[in-house]
């Protein structure tokens, strides 16, 4: 008898977030705008540069003269999570002695729901600013949406003040300036009246045009892993899911000691200012991909015919590992749906692998918990065929191009 196929699991799907629903939509969009051709931009001296459409960041070019990007990301639900954690800090009052400890310590950690939004802000921000990084663009501007369910969410004097407190720490980071943005109450069942929305945009410049990050990756180039502080902002509706199965939800404790809802609060790492640091250093970055929403398939991204061999990862914070035993998923599953403590590829020439692993040592990029490595590189598929290759330690089939459907 044939043995019957397993169907295959999403765990974003499972979430209520299908990707296959998703990424058609995008790519219509996409579309639609390459059809414009960039008509109103050729009347004032600008040109498309057309190869970014899908990238993380959208370019245009004034010849000779410098190249502007734009970009516009989500945080998702993550900022539910301060809520949630205060919720179970409520419930664990009057329960076990265990219990009313940790949640009378939450507070003095800085973990009190109004508190934890100085997170929030920076994560929010980070996402924006990390996906400029992807092409060497140095942010310029910066503008942040905010969507509400009631007015009387922006009363909460602490919580309002902790969020513009961690979105200008990172628009200071990096560089940039803050111009404003817009909030919005999207009532009647758009936003729950306890929720928000956030997103942030911005606009970089990068003068002269030879510093932008091309996507000219080659075989022979080096692969190089920069960590990742925890799930960053991909894959809270499953995670969220998962405090929901757990006896202590938020409040459970995880093999290194640190709390659920605490681990799923780590600030998102910063990657411009360090990407912007090896640029000026005059090292030739060929390419950076940011490990988001479709995980380690994202190694892909380019329509190039290598395969990108993963020899040393980074060993996944424990978060990860409860949200697998949780969930029964599958080492293969997680890699496709999480970081697994892998923030951010680089790409960079084979011969240059040493210099940015110096430079990571000596910049004080390590200093921030965050460590450079040699992960693996690129080669030429024969077959004219892209793959991502796990390292043999998990005993994983490659990841093959087809399991990617945009850019």
């Amino acid at each position: 008898m044939t043995k019957k196929k397993e169907k295959k699991r999403d765990l974003n799907a499972e979430a209520g977030v299908s990707y296959d629903d998703l990424d058609p939509f995008k790519i219509a969009c996409l579309e639609a705008a390459r059809k414009m051709l960039g008509r109103n931009l050729l009347k004032a001296g600008y040109r498309v540069l057309d190869w970014s459409r899908g990238e993380s960041v959208f370019l245009i070019e004034k010849p000779g003269r410098h190249v502007i990007g734009l970009t516009i990301e989500g945080l998702g639900t993550k900022n539910q999570v301060p809520e949630m954690l205060a919720a179970d800090r409520e419930r664990a009052i009057g329960e076990t002695l265990a219990l009313q400890v940790i949640a009378e310590e939450l507070e003095a950690l800085g973990l009190s729901p109004d508190e934890l939004w100085e997170n929030v802000g920076i994560c929010n921000a980070n996402t924006v600013f990390n996906d400029m990084a992807s092409l060497g663009v140095p942010p310029f501007v910066f503008n942040l949406f905010l969507a509400i369910g009631s007015s009387a969410w922006a009363t909460r004097e602490r919580r309002r003040a902790a969020l513009i407190r961690g979105t200008a720490k990172v628009v200071e980071e990096v560089g940039a300036t803050w111009g404003g943005g817009e909030t919005q109450r999207l009532g009647d069942g758009q936003v729950g009246e306890a929720h928000a929305v956030l997103a942030g945009a911005a606009l970089g410049i990068v003068d002269p045009p030879d510093l932008l990050i091309r996507g000219d990756v080659k075989p022979g180039d080096g692969l190089i892993a920069l960590d990742s502080t925890g799930l960053h902002a991909n894959g809270y509706s499953t995670a969220r899911g998962v405090a929901r199965k757990l006896k202590n939800g938020m409040l459970t404790e995880l093999a290194d000691g640190t709390l659920y809802g605490q681990a799923l609060m780590a600030p998102t790492a910063s990657y411009s200012p360090f990407i912007q640091a090896l640029i000026s250093a005059g090292i030739q970055i060929r390419y950076v991909v940011p490990m988001t929403g479709h995980g380690v398939r994202k190694l892909m991204r380019l329509q190039l015919p290598y395969d990108y061999e993963l020899v040393s990862i980074p060993k996944p914070q424990p978060v990860f590992d409860l949200i697998q035993r949780t969930e029964q998923a599958t080492d293969r599953e997680m890699y496709e749906t999480y970081n697994m403590g892998m923030g951010c590829v680089l790409v960079v020439r084979g011969k240059d692998v040493g210099s940015v692993l110096h430079f990571a040592r000596v910049s004080g990029f390590g200093m921030r918990g965050i460590r450079a490595r040699e992960a693996g590189g690129v080669t030429k598929n024969k077959k004219g065929e892209r793959r991502v290759i796990m390292p043999s330690r998990l005993k994983m089939e490659p990841f093959q191009g087809s399991e990617l459907s945009i850019r």
